[in-house]
């Protein structure tokens, strides 16, 4: 502002002061851009952020730092707040928080507002559109969710949870400035009971809480939660092989061998692969922990597979070979 005012001062020596200049220069900002005031819906949209600020975990065995991020989710007619401390913002992290804080609110809300980072979001622009992450998409799809990220350089979009990090920096993590954590655990303990302390303040100009106000309009508005838990999934697209396998993870999956050499869906999670072709079911495996190891079922071979795979048996080898 000084500079403006400066610059002005060059031009026109013997003009306005910069207290006059000021008021001048207010009163035409706001004539040329004027806020539109947000109104939200109850049980219509929760914003998401990572605050600006980290928290220091420190390791008792090795005594090395690690920075932990910090999740805020604001539902937008209440301001009802969650927060919830991770390792990193990566897809995992990311979706992990978002369960909390949908078991949090007790139910979902219609939209979630992320803003652009990578775990949500991997294009938005005018050239491509908007690209949602395939993960994140499937975590919101099984609770009915439906993903609408801010535009890219327009923070207004996003005002409620730019407010709420704001507010967590200033009443939650600045009273944890002086204390030492030794795991995440640790940490979101901490955050926990000094969330409830915020949720339960009264905001001035409402004259209600933000507990209050979630349990008048905003509760009862949410969607309710699905009855089974949603299990995080990993999505790639792969090319199956000559062998009618795919490779992922180090190790090999087979796929009906009609399929060689087409491009599939792949999803799979700690415990299992699951395979797509054009949206349709394909093969199931167990996922395999290795290098180099492969999964192949027998139904995927063609017959002359099939028989050279019978007649190789191991078992029937060493029953020939002891006869």
């Amino acid at each position: 502002f000084e500079l403006l005012w400066m610059e002005y001062k060059e031009e026109h020596p013997n003009g306005y002061g910069i207290s006059q200049f000021k008021e001048h220069y207010y009163k035409f900002k706001n004539k040329i851009n004027p806020t539109m005031r947000q109104t939200y819906i109850p049980g219509h949209q929760m914003f998401v952020d990572y605050s600006g600020l980290t928290v220091p975990i420190y390791d008792a065995k090795t005594g090395t730092i690690s920075k932990a991020q910090i999740f805020v989710a604001v539902l937008g007619a209440s301001g009802y707040t969650f927060v919830h401390a991770t390792h990193s913002q990566t897809k995992e992290d990311f979706i992990n928080s978002h369960a909390l804080a949908y078991n949090f609110f007790g139910g979902v809300p219609r939209v979630v507002v992320p803003d652009n980072l990578k775990s949500a979001v991997i294009y938005n622009n005018k050239q491509k559109g908007i690209v949602i992450n395939e993960s994140y998409a499937d975590f919101n799809r099984h609770y009915g969710v439906t993903v609408e990220p801010t535009r890219v350089y327009k923070p207004k979009d996003k005002a409620v949870v730019e407010q709420g990090v704001q507010a967590i920096q200033r009443y939650i993590i600045a009273r944890l400035r002086y204390h030492k954590f030794f795991s995440i655990n640790e940490l979101n303990d901490a955050l926990r009971s000094l969330l409830d302390r915020y949720n339960n303040k009264i905001v001035k100009h409402l004259q209600k809480s933000r507990s209050e106000l979630f349990e008048e309009i905003e509760k009862d508005a949410l969607m309710p939660l699905p009855a089974n838990r949603y299990i995080y999934k990993e999505f790639k697209i792969a090319k199956v092989d000559q062998s009618y396998h795919i490779y992922l993870l180090k190790c090999y999956y087979s796929v009906p061998y009609r399929y060689k050499g087409e491009r599939v869906d792949v999803w799979y999670c700690s415990n299992s692969i699951y395979i797509y072709h054009k949206n349709r079911l394909i093969a199931t495996h167990p996922r395999l922990r290795g290098v180099g190891l492969k999964s192949t079922l027998t139904e995927h071979m063609p017959s002359s597979h099939q028989y050279m795979e019978e007649k190789m048996n191991p078992d029937r080898l060493y029953g020939w070979a002891k006869s």
